[in-house]
């Protein structure tokens, strides 16, 4: 839980706050998976060695500035580093349902023992152009994620890498 991104690590003239009380909580093993299909996500528990996760998600309070609109930490514990590596492996985006929705960002990270950045683009009624952006990575028998949602224009990956950073 002490890598979870705080409003400190945030720049301050982006007066990020918690809209809501529920937007910061653990995340039990039960709710990882209540979207997996119920063998998938059993598969994921015994093989990862998921113990806990929390997550809290941050909304800009300003339009003065180009930076996400929301932006997500997560953190999850596993067993062992093993574990955590197979989390973004085997049972990571590209091998889960979702992947025909996101796409491979070209990032050479530095970041934890293993990293991945995934694009997801949003196309709203009116035209613009929306996107969330994640960044995932491992760090010994823990698995971090930033992930940040806004038009197109104002979702800058540098940004989020630089908060993933901090994590660390």
């Amino acid at each position: 839980q002490e890598f979870i991104l705080t409003r400190d690590d945030f720049p301050a003239e982006g007066l990020y706050f918690l809209a809501n009380a529920e937007w910061n909580t653990i995340e039990t093993n039960e709710e990882a998976i209540e979207t997996w299909p119920v063998k998938e996500g059993q598969d994921f528990l015994n093989e990862t060695g998921r113990e806990t996760g929390w997550w809290i998600s941050y909304t800009r309070g300003t339009e003065e500035l180009a930076i996400p609109k929301q932006v997500l930490s997560n953190v999850v514990r596993f067993k062992t580093s093993a574990g955590a590596l197979l989390a973004l492996t085997k049972f990571g985006v590209e091998n889960r349902d979702i992947a025909d929705k996101y796409t491979k960002a070209d990032t050479d990270l530095a970041l934890g023992d293993y990293n991945a950045a995934y694009v997801h683009t949003i196309t709203s009624p009116n035209g613009e152009t929306n996107i969330i952006y994640d960044i995932y990575f491992s760090y010994y028998n823990f698995v971090g994620r930033v992930e940040g949602y806004g038009l197109e224009k104002d979702v800058d990956p540098a940004f989020l890498e630089d908060l993933a950073r901090k994590m660390l």
